[in-house]
């Protein structure tokens, strides 16, 4: 575990209590809404499955934190873990082609499934895990692209193949905790750099269902892209007053 620890780093976790608040907050998002409509309807089983795929979820972000102090191998196992949970959640709600219950979907199961042995094989390790998610990556455009190519549910298709940005997302973050050359202050600087840049690209699509959906780009869309543009400024700016 010598690549982990070649910058030693104070392995404090900040974050616990907003990602494990998070966490609960969101599995009791539903328990309020079925106070208010019926149109959400889950049972104890519901529950038991949400809960257990939340507690994975802030699990494998605990560990990211306790094998790397660096910020962008914290924040790479966070996205790694966040995307895997949206395919499960996805798949397990509506199906990412056709409906839940779809056999075709099981084929997600092959992308997890890969990153996680990639993982393994690569014990952790950041240049490991970036190859492990690249695969993964590669392997969730090959399943959403056969589909398209298929015509099975090409709305399905498109939306599956969107994953493949925040797995690469997360495999750059790897790729950066990897440099030794990299500071602890330059390190968080990038990482805040690829999320504005993904709040930018969100918003914009959003923007673009919003016009072809509603004929009006709506509000949030446009939030959003301000806020991520000037997030990106700002660390713009302060990467330039950290560089010698």
């Amino acid at each position: 575990m010598t690549e982990l620890t070649a910058r030693p780093e104070p392995r404090r976790n900040p974050l616990r209590w907003w990602v494990w608040g998070g966490a609960a907050g969101l599995l009791l998002l539903p328990l309020i809404a079925m106070q208010f409509t019926r149109e959400v309807d889950w049972d104890g089983a519901d529950f038991a499955v949400m809960a257990v795929m939340l507690a994975v979820l802030c699990g494998l972000y605990e560990l990211g934190a306790w094998l790397g102090g660096a910020p962008a191998y914290r924040a790479g196992m966070g996205m790694a873990a966040g995307t895997g949970f949206l395919v499960v959640w996805v798949n397990l709600a509506v199906g990412m082609i056709g409906s839940e219950d779809n056999p075709y979907n099981l084929n997600f199961g092959l992308v997890l499934l890969i990153g996680l042995v990639g993982a393994l094989l690569a014990r952790f390790r950041p240049r490991g895990m970036a190859l492990a998610l690249v695969a993964a990556a590669a392997l969730q455009a090959l399943v959403a692209g056969i589909a398209l190519v298929a015509g099975w549910d090409p709305q399905g298709a498109i939306l599956s193949s969107g994953f493949v940005v925040p797995w690469l997302s997360a495999a750059w973050l790897f790729h950066v905790s990897a440099n030794p050359q990299l500071s602890h202050a330059q390190q968080k600087l990038k990482v805040h750099g690829l999320l504005s840049l993904l709040l930018v690209g969100l918003g914009g699509l959003l923007l673009v269902l919003m016009v072809v959906v509603e004929s009006e780009p709506g509000l949030v869309p446009l939030v959003m892209i301000t806020v991520g543009v000037a997030w990106f400024l700002a660390t713009r700016y302060r990467n330039r007053r950290l560089a010698p």
